[in-house]
């Protein structure tokens, strides 16, 4: 579980998000576990500021109150150039 408080002394990017997911991977592998779930809350892309949003190419929905839809977005949007998570090359 991913939430907005471990980003306190830092700005989460999506770069640091995917980290964080693919080293709890690799630690779970080590551990003999190869299934698991990545959740993260929603309150991190919260804090993403607008330029990191940009540079990755997601287009967010957002509610009156300019919060971000990510679930509809997540179902929506493609992601040509993303991460290779089969060979993250580690």
């Amino acid at each position: 579980m991913m939430i907005p408080e471990m980003f306190n002394k830092t700005k989460p990017t999506f770069q640091k998000i995917l980290d964080l997911i693919i080293s709890s991977m690799i630690k779970r592998r080590i551990h003999g576990f190869d299934y698991g779930v990545a959740i993260v809350s929603e309150g991190v892309f919260h804090k993403l500021n607008d330029d990191e949003i940009q540079k990755s190419g997601v287009r967010f929905t957002c509610d009156a109150h300019s919060h971000k839809y990510l679930k509809t977005n997540a179902k929506q949007t493609k992601y040509p150039q993303g991460p290779n998570l089969k060979n993250p090359g580690l």
